[in-house]
């Protein structure tokens, strides 16, 4: 599954907090996600994260969308 920094995932188990919501805030050869509740970081490898990952719940925009938006602001 091809994931950007930013998108929002549902886990297949809930943290300890209560929520099941992470976003995600580094992507490589590991995933690194934050819980949107309580904040708590945590960095699984790829294999690991994609047998917890339920679903995707919102995707970010990818950065060479946010950069031709930025590029027609400057423009305007």
């Amino acid at each position: 599954m091809l994931l950007h920094i930013g998108d929002r995932v549902r886990m297949r188990k809930q943290h300890p907090c209560g929520n099941d919501i992470w976003k995600i805030t580094y992507v490589g050869a590991d995933i690194k996600m934050c819980c949107e509740k309580c904040g708590r970081i945590v960095m699984l490898d790829r294999p690991t994260f994609d047998k917890r990952m339920k679903k995707l719940v919102e995707a970010a925009q990818p950065e060479e969308e946010l950069n031709a938006i930025g590029k027609e602001a400057l423009e305007s």
